[in-house]
């Protein structure tokens, strides 16, 4: 079981209120103290799939070429280093997956390994970090389409066929 608590606060003039509603799935309450709202949403999922799809997406480059597609999935080589902006992780960990899209398209997945923090992109200075991955993956017989995506991005897995 799985459960993810969002807070938001905001700032608000009006009267004193608590206020709590319950659904089967999602609890949202509001606290509020000295002028603050406090907006807490919590959300319980049982879906065992998802959790275990959970991971990011990443583009390789069309500069890279088919061939480093294909070698993530073709066993010629048993790890593979993507990188992604940032100082720590907030959602990302080991046992997740990376999602390959080439030429706009979904082509496979890899599970990470290792997320290695502390490193810098050469080119700009700034914070990166290296992204582990175990090859050969998995990779799907017939791509899917996914068109307009460009970098990175978190996903529940949710185009991956069960």
């Amino acid at each position: 079981m799985l459960i993810i608590l969002i807070k938001v606060t905001l700032r608000y003039s009006l009267p004193r209120f608590d206020r709590a509603r319950i659904d089967t799935d999602q609890v949202t309450f509001h606290l509020v103290d000295q002028g603050w709202i406090h907006h807490y949403h919590a959300l319980q999922t049982h879906s065992k799939d998802t959790a275990m799809s959970f991971g990011i997406t990443k583009t390789i480059p069309a500069k890279a070429g088919g061939a480093v597609l294909d070698s993530l999935y073709d066993g010629s080589r048993n790890e593979y280093e993507f990188h992604m902006a940032g100082i720590v992780p907030k959602r990302l960990s080991p046992g997740d997956y990376v999602y390959t899209i080439f030429n706009d398209q979904l082509h496979g997945r890899l599970r990470i390994r290792e997320l290695v923090t502390g490193a810098t992109n050469p080119a700009s200075g700034k914070p990166r970090i290296l992204i582990i991955v175990n090859a050969p993956g998995e990779r799907l017989e017939t791509p899917m389409a996914k068109k307009g995506h460009r970098g990175t991005r978190y996903t529940d897995g949710e185009d991956w066929p069960s």
